[in-house]
């Protein structure tokens, strides 16, 4: 068995530090709601582990410059329960309700949830709807780049090894903003079969859709935006009729990647009639 060396640094500089000097030897753990499945399963294998759920100054919520700042060790629970996300950014609050149980979101952070780059993930879908940034940092300095271009493939990102995810920062959505996740799963608070968040604003005089975004996960490699839908209902008034026949259209060349429990052809199937339930939702009102 290999010996794992554990380090517990209480300050961003000093974990940059050791990432720095560790590189792709260490791995980073806050709750390990994730990486404690990894490590047992012998999927990886560190010679290092960084325990940052002691660093503070990563651990925060506030509200400045027309964005939220959700630091990397703020846990599930904290983004459910909490002011003034549930005032602000009520479906933030509300898509993470989904996710796992209690007991799970009690521990687990927003930060090692996207770190982990699960593609079934329920945080990606609606913080790439919602236009969420992340701040990254290291010894050689700090850099933001969108969420959307974060994840690089099946749980990888695009941080470097000596890279710690710092921040996430969501901006406050305008007021004529109408935003929702919803997703398939087999029993209550599992992984998603097919997710989707989807954030679009309606004109209040003409009731037209404008800035939509839909993002879609647990059919590729990371989440994937369905374009196609997006442009048949910017700047249209739909029929709540023409919906399915829209959605229906809008992933027909989607080729989900099966798993273990459903094909491609169901999935296809599943991302149409959930997109479709997120528009009306939002469109309409529905339940």
């Amino acid at each position: 068995m290999r010996t794992i060396t554990y380090h517990e640094p209480r300050s961003v500089d000093e974990a940059c530090q050791l990432l720095a000097e560790l590189g792709s030897e260490a791995r980073v753990i806050a709750g390990g709601q994730s990486l404690m499945v990894l490590l047992k399963q012998r999927i990886v294998d560190p010679g290092h582990l960084i325990d940052i759920k002691r660093v503070a100054e990563l651990d925060h919520v506030r509200f400045d410059g027309g964005a939220a700042h959700i630091g990397a060790l703020t846990t599930h629970r904290a983004i459910e329960t909490g002011q003034p996300i549930r005032g602000k950014l009520p479906m933030l609050s509300e898509a993470v309700a989904k996710l796992g149980s209690v007991q799970i979101r009690n521990w687990g952070t927003v930060g090692g949830n996207l770190a982990h780059a699960d593609p079934a993930g329920d945080l990606a879908p609606i913080l790439i709807a919602l236009g969420a940034s992340v701040k990254v940092v290291s010894a050689r300095g700090t850099r933001s780049l969108p969420l959307e271009s974060f994840f690089q493939d099946f749980y990888e990102t695009a941080l470097g090894p000596d890279e710690l995810l710092a921040e996430v920062e969501v901006p406050e959505p305008a007021e004529d903003v109408r935003a929702c996740y919803v997703k398939e799963s087999i029993r209550l608070g599992d992984m998603a079969i097919v997710g989707v968040g989807a954030a679009l604003a309606i004109d209040e005089n003409s009731g037209r859709c404008t800035n939509i975004r839909i993002i879609v996960g647990a059919v590729d490699r990371t989440p994937v935006r369905a374009s196609r839908i997006e442009e048949a209902l910017r700047g249209a008034l739909p029929e709540k009729k023409a919906l399915r026949d829209i959605c229906q259209d809008g992933v027909a060349d989607y080729h989900p990647l099966p798993d273990i429990h459903f094909s491609s052809d169901y999935k296809r199937t599943l991302m149409a009639v959930l997109i479709r339930n997120v528009l009306e939702k939002l469109i309409y009102g529905a339940n």
